[in-house]
């Protein structure tokens, strides 16, 4: 029989040091293997730890020691971590952004302490919807968000962990429509600005107050970090910032309206989010169609022929106000300040039309002149333009000159303004478009 035992001893041994030596497995981890509980030790510490959790909720959350409905006696300081997990586009026309994400509360109630040695070592439990209604809760809301009325900790849509020493833990699931203020004007090199409140309604600080530097999570490739940058369709969330604040309960003129005391100020926490515009589309969209109209329009306007001229500034006046219509289905609607590429398109259409009187006025100039030489020819003298240079002398004395000398030159020289309209065109575009390519890539 001892031989028999010896015998299944050396073969575990040697079975062991053929595993150890022929794989990755080490000698420590066999043991660990071996040391294992079994699944009756197993089901009987979970036994034990439900149990001890039942008696832990039955003893603190007992109604003749514990009410839900009285905060406690020193009021609570409550920690605030939000997560973000996720953005859906920035609606702009709603002027909104939807976050996806977490809320995790943490504030301390004496009321909720136990000894461990006293519950089978047991530090924390957690408390389900049943039991956790019978936890005091501080009312949190959020303002500037859609449904702004309803609280955030509530016991369904919140999962507790109390601590052994009365800290309490508390994660919520959000989904947020955030309101936010769209300014246009740097389009489309805009910056957008969302803001929310958290705060808690009909508290004073001194019953809750809420911790300094509260913190703005997000996750990327998995893992846990502070917000550097999370994309959503045509714009990135660059950066986000939490401050507590506290104000005072009166208004101005009262003289408690600067007051600091915590009996008479309210904490909470304001959220801001700055977001970039990442659409790559403003030269496709604006630039090059603007480029073009601006070259177009001017050549037109510099044609010899006024006829041809007249006809491709109407032309060109068509197409611009196509394109500014196209602008106004693309920008947000709802906008106080308009943008840069708006206010040009618009520019570009005044100018149009001014160009396009300028060629008429040049022409019936030009005919007038014309004419005038056509009769002069004849021997008929006939005066077209009168120059009167008023000039105040000292004396106070008015002189009137009048001189055909210049009406004379441009009689014989009908075409010189049409030149020097068209040499003012070329610089004008040079400018115009240097102006504008600038405005673009600064």
């Amino acid at each position: 029989m001892h031989f028999v035992t010896l015998y299944f001893k050396l073969s575990l041994l040697s079975q062991t040091i053929c595993v150890c030596w022929f794989s990755d497995i080490n000698l420590s981890s066999i043991i660990n293997i071996l040391s294992l509980p079994t699944a009756l030790e197993q089901d009987q510490a979970v036994a034990n730890f439900s149990w001890n959790r039942q008696k832990i909720i039955s003893s603190l959350l007992d109604y003749n020691i514990y009410s839900d409905y009285e905060a406690p006696e020193k009021g609570v300081k409550i920690s605030v971590l939000l997560y973000i997990d996720k953005l859906t586009k920035l609606n702009e026309t709603e002027q909104s952004v939807n976050f996806h994400g977490s809320f995790l509360f943490s504030w301390k109630d004496e009321r909720l302490q136990w000894k461990p040695k006293d519950y089978g070592g047991v530090e924390a439990v957690d408390i389900y919807q049943i039991d956790a209604g019978r936890i005091w809760m501080p009312q949190i809301r959020l303002l500037n968000i859609q449904n702004f009325y309803q609280d955030i900790i509530t016991p369904y849509s919140t999962s507790f962990t109390i601590r052994r020493d009365g800290r309490i833990f508390g994660i919520t699931k959000i989904a947020l429509k955030v309101y936010c203020n769209f300014y246009l004007s740097n389009y489309p090199y805009d910056f957008q600005f969302c803001t929310m409140r958290l705060y808690s309604p009909k508290r004073f600080t001194s019953q809750v107050d809420f911790e300094n530097n509260p913190l703005i999570w997000e996750q990327y490739n998995g893992r846990v970090r502070k917000i550097t940058k999370l994309e959503t369709t045509g714009y990135a969330l660059v950066f986000a910032n939490a401050t507590r604040k506290a104000t005072s309960i009166y208004r101005p003129p009262n003289i408690l309206s600067n007051s600091t005391d915590p009996k008479m100020t309210q904490s909470f926490i304001d959220y801001n989010f700055k977001f970039k515009r990442t659409e790559n589309l403003y030269g496709l969209i604006f630039m090059w169609p603007m480029t073009c109209t601006i070259i177009f329009t001017h050549v037109a306007a510099s044609f010899n022929s006024t006829l041809h001229s007249v006809i491709w500034l109407m032309a060109s006046l068509c197409f611009q106000y196509l394109n500014s219509s196209r602008l106004l289905k693309i920008i947000p609607p709802q906008h106080d300040e308009i943008p840069f590429c708006l206010t040009f398109s618009r520019f570009m259409i005044v100018e149009t039309v001014v160009l396009f009187f300028c060629r008429i006025l040049l022409n019936i100039f030009e005919v007038k002149s014309k004419l005038s030489e056509k009769l002069q020819r004849k021997g008929q003298k006939s005066e077209i333009m009168t120059i009167e240079i008023l000039q105040n002398m000292e004396g106070g004395d008015m002189i009137i000159e009048k001189t055909n000398d210049v009406v004379d030159y441009l009689q014989n020289n009908y075409h010189l303004p049409k030149r020097c309209f068209q040499i003012f065109l070329v610089f004008y575009t040079i400018i115009i478009l240097y102006y504008l390519h600038t405005k673009h890539n600064r």
